[in-house]
């Protein structure tokens, strides 16, 4: 019995055996295709080929929409609105009568301006009627004067009686000039007193305020009753705003770093938040000289600088919401705008994850640097290659690669962490595919087969 108990255990540890050297071999056939046996020392990568590809590069920004022309409506003169014949949302038109400021004050103003004309032109009237006397005391005393003289030659009359008519003549003259510039000052009189009444008249009819321009009432911040406040004395009294619906524009904030890449003319693609899954049109029409640093213009250090773009709102691009809405924008909606600076057409294009910075001469002491240069890495034939290359530009997921890369080449595409620290020139690696990379069954990854 002994024997046998032996026998037979033996028999059980050959066929234990047996099966764990089978077990064995299925794991390690397994493991080799699966990347666990084997691959330990490959960095697994994702790689993809080189593509020619369109790149359209955009500058993104958001903003607020406003009319293209709003014009703030204040009155010249102070006083009570005692006529308002607009409403806010009403349609004008350029000269259309808004509203009346009561005029009483300066009906008053007026009258008193034209009584001081007809005054003044009473003046000149006596200043010439005057002249008219002065005149002929004139004409009178140079005939005695020349009597005098005729007399005084033939030795009838005394040189004190000669001199005597020639002091009234000079007398005469000078009254004759003095009357002359009597007329002229009554005349500037006159025309001051014309001008403060052309001035009094201007100022009546700055109580009534006219449209300067065709459009919509878009704010009304008055009633009739209110008493405004001219800006003739302060600031004044802003009554209304008349905006042209018709040329819409979004006001954005461009960064400094991207205001060098935006030109005037440049299109661009507009969502506003009030219409969801709508795209409408634009063109930059003009971009701010200095940044946009609030109402005190000084910067702190840690102040983002923008600059305000103002892009227009194609009106063919939204026509078609113009059929239910004859206003579809109103100031002061939100919205996003991407405008194109560059479009690259088809060109030698690789994700943007795929390029990165590297010091390419810091193995070689001889001409180490500290210069960074851009490169990517090449696949071919399960090692990686370091190639320098040079950029243009990008998109939101690729780069235009200008030099350095051509056609039917294939780079690697992540893990970024590899990109950008681990990769090596000349290294050797296994390609997995990109879904198989981050896959929690394995810290390596799947080999590609």
């Amino acid at each position: 019995m002994s024997k046998r108990r032996k026998k037979g255990k033996s028999k059980g540890l050959v066929t234990f055996l047996i099966i764990a050297v089978v077990l064995l071999l299925i794991v390690a056939v397994v493991g080799k295709k699966q990347g666990w046996i084997g691959e330990e020392d490959k960095l697994k990568v994702s790689v993809k080929d080189v593509q020619q590809q369109d790149i359209t590069e955009r500058v993104s920004a958001t903003g607020k929409i406003y009319p293209e022309v709003e014009v703030k409506i204040s009155p010249d003169v102070s006083g009570e609105i005692i006529e308002l014949n607009v409403e806010e949302g009403d349609s004008v038109k350029k000269g259309q009568l808004l509203a009346k400021i009561t005029p009483d004050i300066y009906n008053s103003i007026v009258n008193r301006a034209q009584a001081s004309v007809s005054s003044s032109r009473s003046g000149v009237a006596n200043a010439q009627a005057q002249k008219a006397q002065v005149k002929a005391n004139y004409d009178n005393a140079m005939a005695v004067h020349g009597r005098n003289q005729k007399l005084y030659d033939k030795g009838i009359i005394s040189l004190s009686d000669l001199e005597a008519s020639r002091t009234q003549l000079a007398t005469s003259q000078a009254q004759l000039d003095a009357a002359e510039q009597g007329i002229n000052s009554a005349k500037y009189n006159v025309n001051s007193t014309e001008a403060a009444l052309k001035e009094a008249r201007d100022e009546l009819k700055k109580t009534e305020i006219y449209a300067p321009m065709t459009g919509v009432i878009s704010m009304l911040a008055v009633k009739e009753g209110e008493r405004v406040v001219g800006t003739a004395q302060m600031q004044g009294t802003e009554m209304m705003r008349i905006a042209d619906y018709d040329k819409m524009e979004t006001r954005v904030e461009v960064g400094e770093n991207d205001i060098i890449r935006v030109s005037i003319g440049d299109t661009a693609e507009i969502e506003v938040d009030a219409y969801l899954n709508q795209t409408f049109k634009g063109v930059v029409t003009k971009i701010s000289n200095s940044a946009d640093n609030g109402m005190s213009g000084q910067m702190t250090s840690n102040q983002v600088t923008n600059f305000t773009v103002m892009v227009r709102l194609i009106k063919s691009s939204y026509a078609s919401i113009t059929q239910k809405n004859s206003i579809p924008f109103r100031p002061g909606m939100s919205c996003s705008v991407d405008i194109i600076t560059e479009n690259s057409g088809k060109t030698i294009s690789v994700p943007i994850q795929s390029v990165t910075t590297r010091n390419v001469n810091e193995d070689d002491e001889e001409e180490k640097d500290d210069e960074l240069k851009e490169v990517v890495f090449v696949y071919d034939g399960g090692k990686v290659k370091m190639v320098e290359v040079e950029t243009g530009i990008q998109d939101d997921k690729y780069i235009q690669i200008t030099k350095g890369l051509s056609k039917n080449q294939r780079v690697v595409t992540a893990p970024y962490k590899a990109i950008s620290r681990e990769l090596e020139d000349d290294q050797d690696v296994a390609e997995v595919d990109e879904k198989d990379l981050y896959s929690k069954k394995s810290k390596f990854g799947k080999p590609k087969s």
